[in-house]
């Protein structure tokens, strides 16, 4: 598999010329690096893949370890950045498209929401070589704080046009420090809750580390826009809010139910008082025929 993802890179230096698809392809190669499964393990070794490029030391090799400094595993990125410090010393030089893979600024982020607040979309424009690209990522609320459905290309003002064509639909500067915890957040809840073995994957996983990137040239100490809550906390006290409504003879169904879509709420975002019509279409969908 190792030589695999050299034949790759080295196949992509022949044939990508557009820094887009050169992002692109540099995202979904780490993707393998990503630990899948019980116990967590990479498709492909990152260290192994170094150490075939130190081997090879060509410019396939140069593009891998320039590809993992800025997109790879965070524990690895040192140990790459120094293999791509070693090959250029070494007069291997990177083509040019290649040698400008991450290099963005920040200039926008905001995020599109609607009344409901099922969930919701983050979205950073960075400025590379005087044009605008943008990065995005939804947060879904039902099955989790999760983060999905990457997105890479469209601008904020692209998603402001096609906002405007629904009312309930709104898009809204926020700051920066928060989006980027909130990011981090739900990725994080994601790799812990998602079996992508079991075909959870996202169809543009692809483009996550890509967009995870982005995110992570925003500022730190930020605080999560939408956090997962415990609902054991408050779980005893509402359903005995709950029963005292209920008459004699319904309290055993009426603690039942109320249980019930406490554990639903363990199963979304923790909160039992958050309904909207699609919590409500999972919950009586899904949620109540399958448990």
């Amino acid at each position: 598999m190792t030589e695999l993802v050299l034949r790759d890179a080295a196949h992509a230096v022949d044939t990508i010329d557009d820094l887009d698809e050169a992002e692109v392809f540099a995202s979904g190669t780490v993707e393998l690096f990503r630990p899948l499964g019980l116990p967590p393990a990479p498709v492909v070794s990152p260290r192994e893949v170094l150490t075939a490029a130190r081997r090879a030391s060509d410019t396939a090799a140069a593009v891998m370890a320039e590809v993992m400094a800025i997109y790879g595993p965070f524990e690895t990125r040192v140990r790459s950045r120094e293999l791509a410090t070693e090959l250029a010393d070494s007069g291997v030089r990177l083509p040019a498209v290649w040698d400008r893979l991450g290099r963005v600024e920040p200039v926008r982020v905001a995020m599109m929401a609607d009344v409901w607040g099922d969930g919701f979309s983050l979205y950073v424009d960075c400025v590379r070589d005087g044009e605008r690209i943008g990065a995005g990522v939804t947060i879904e609320t039902i099955g989790g704080v999760l983060a999905g459905d990457f997105l890479y290309g469209p601008v904020i003002e692209t998603v402001e046009e096609l906002a405007a064509d629904d009312e309930h639909t709104w898009v809204v500067d926020i700051d920066w420090a928060d989006a980027r915890a909130t990011v981090e957040l739900a990725l994080d809840e994601r790799d812990q809750t998602i079996d992508l073995d079991e075909g959870d994957a996202d169809p543009n996983d692809d483009l996550r580390a890509l967009v995870e990137h982005r995110f992570s040239l925003l500022p730190g100490g930020g605080r999560p826009l939408k956090e997962y809550r415990d609902v054991e906390e408050v779980r005893d006290e509402l359903i005995a809010a709950f029963l005292d409504g209920a008459g004699h003879a319904l309290r055993g169904d009426a603690e039942d139910i109320a249980g019930t879509i406490c554990d639903y709420a363990g199963y979304c975002d923790g909160d039992p008082l958050c309904w909207s019509p699609s919590r409500v279409q999972a919950f009586l969908g899904a949620w109540v025929p399958a448990k």
